[in-house]
């Protein structure tokens, strides 16, 4: 007899052409509420959706190419988070970097460890790379970005 799935065993792969959807709710949501509030009295919900629409589909184009869309799913298939890396290259240098771009976890399973097993996924898809440095990811409102470990030395 196997064993029963269990709805806290989260894994992590590939998000789907059906996932996509799903994400952007996701995306759209946070887009929403990061904007301060003086900001939504004079932008709608359908303006975020427009922008949000538009940079998931320019995301989407380079699916596969210097970027990943990686889904958290539970035990039972059921769809717990997402997590979006982009790999780009370093003005001066040229050092191809890997960014989160968006970190979404659904509000049913915050506080359960799924945001960090996205972003351990994250980390594992950049070191797959093959120039690519550790994952960082935005400093929220400031446009700025933080090593989520750091470098090897």
């Amino acid at each position: 007899m196997g064993a029963e799935p269990e709805e806290d065993h989260i894994q992590v792969g590939q998000a789907a052409p059906d996932d996509w959807p799903w994400m952007l709710q996701g995306y759209e949501r946070t887009a929403w509420h990061s904007l301060l509030p003086s900001r939504r009295r004079w932008t709608s919900r359908r303006d975020v959706r427009v922008q949000v629409t538009a940079q998931v589909a320019a995301f989407r184009a380079r699916e596969g190419n210097g970027f990943a869309a990686l889904l958290a799913r539970d035990g039972f298939g059921r769809r717990a988070g997402f997590v979006w890396v982009d790999e780009s290259r370093h003005g001066f240098t040229g050092e191809a970097r890997a960014y989160v771009i968006q970190l979404y976890v659904s509000r049913a399973y915050r506080r359960r460890g799924v945001g960090r097993t996205l972003m351990a996924a994250a980390e594992e898809w950049a070191r797959a790379r093959p120039a690519a440095s550790c994952p960082q990811r935005g400093r929220p409102q400031s446009g700025g970005t933080l090593p989520l470990r750091a470098p090897r030395l």
